[in-house]
């Protein structure tokens, strides 16, 4: 076990930690004027000194937390509070700002606070002697940022903001939802990685609070929201689990196009309690899964659980989404291999097979036990016979795997044997 304690003479809080190019960062709060701070860090002093307020910290451990390799204060005169992106290979920190004078770089999309709180976006060198991009977003009111992401050199961020929030031409909702009482809208927004331009940004609620809390992008680009809401009206669509608001406060899992015009996807999830607080990730098989905190005593379990009844005033809830590998079926009469050929050589999967139609078809190689070997995703518009070659993320034993190519109209198995 290693442990260590990190901190000042003030109050410090952490907020998240994650290892990135082999080191393993901390973020939070402090109210510390005596961190330490290494020569050429990016902003050496506490800022918060006149108005008590706390500054965002990071700082930088090896894996073993033996070696302190560097660490820096964020933020202006005013509160801060931030968030390191557990998707991105860069330092890349959302959270938000009281302050007017927070860093901001030259040419950021917005470069001037707007007024009470704004979003912030930042992204630091892996040193941290450097702020490679940061701008504010946000209108007059209280815009909140929680969770960002990264796809193809685009920065995708959730939070939830209040009327005069940014929103785009073509966004999916341009009219704030929250009406006269104030309550605000989840927001969704995608920044160009230098971040000098808001590319698409959307409101996304009811008429009550509505709160982005995680984002992720799955396998087919589309963009994956969580959070939880206290409308009963909040946009779900035919193809969502649960289209009716179960209580309190339910969550929400919805998807969005890529350029936040339309839901491809948006559900409620949740009982006749409080469930909130939700934290959201891809598995390996690019299954969903979130976890809860829920005060509901209804909620729909499976056949196969750890608990099915609330224990207390509240519990955590796990949700599991998506198709479990059903390797029995290549026992079934209905595989057909001619209908599917799968090679392995040279680390490469090679997949040929036939559509009937344009579909979105999942290629996928098992070992035996079930496990994911490579997994793809793509929208194929063409039909008759179709070759895919998927390079492996990792070197394969010698042995027996499977083949499975998954699609609206289309199922197909292979075994196949790997020398």
């Amino acid at each position: 076990i290693k442990q260590t304690c990190f901190g000042g003479s003030g109050d410090d809080e952490l907020y998240g930690i994650r290892i990135i190019n082999n080191s393993l960062y901390l973020i939070g709060t402090t109210k510390s004027t005596n961190l330490p701070v290494h020569d050429g860090a990016v902003q050496q002093n506490f800022m918060g000194v006149s108005t008590g307020e706390p500054d965002l910290f990071i700082a930088r451990f090896d894996r073993n937390f033996t070696i302190l390799l560097g660490c820096t204060y964020l933020g202006g005169s005013g509160l801060e509070a931030g968030y390191l992106s557990q998707e991105s290979t860069s330092l890349l920190i959302t959270g938000f700002t009281g302050s007017n004078d927070y860093l901001v770089t030259e040419g950021a999309y917005d470069r001037t606070f707007n007024g009470f709180f704004d979003v912030i976006l930042t992204r630091l060198s892996d040193d941290l002697s450097e702020i490679e991009a940061s701008t504010y977003i946000g209108g007059a009111g209280g815009d909140f940022g929680y969770d960002c992401t990264v796809k193809d050199d685009h920065i995708f961020f959730t939070g939830h903001g209040a009327p005069g929030f940014p929103v785009t031409q073509n966004a999916y909702d341009r009219t704030y939802n929250g009406g006269p009482g104030g309550y605000d809208d989840a927001i969704v927004c995608k920044l160009n990685w230098d971040m000098t331009r808001l590319e698409a940004s959307t409101f996304l609620g009811g008429n009550q609070f509505d709160n982005g809390v995680k984002i992720l992008i799955d396998p087919i680009g589309d963009v994956v929201v969580s959070g939880y809401t206290y409308s009963s009206n909040y946009p779900v669509i035919r193809n969502g689990w649960d289209q009716d608001f179960g209580g309190e406060s339910d969550l929400f899992v919805t998807t969005m196009k890529p350029d936040l015009s339309d839901l491809t996807f948006s559900s409620f999830i949740g009982g006749s309690g409080e469930d909130r607080e939700v934290m959201m990730l891809k598995t390996e098989d690019d299954r969903l899964l979130l976890v809860s905190e829920t005060e509901s005593d209804d909620l729909q379990t499976t056949e196969i659980f750890h608990q099915d009844s609330l224990s207390g005033a509240s519990d955590l809830a796990v949700f599991i989404f998506g198709e479990e590998p059903d390797l029995s079926a290549v026992n079934l009469a209905s595989f057909l291999p001619q209908e599917l050929g799968v090679t392995c050589r040279d680390q490469k999967v090679r997949f040929e097979f036939d559509l009937r139609e344009p579909d979105n078809i999942k290629m996928t190689l098992y070992d035996t036990m079930g496990n994911p070997i490579v997994s793809v995703n793509e929208f194929i518009h063409g039909i008759g016979s179709i070759t895919r070659v998927v390079s492996l993320k990792k070197t394969i034993d010698p042995g027996v795997y499977i083949g499975i190519v998954r699609g609206t109209n289309h199922l197909a198995y292979r075994k196949i044997s790997v020398l």
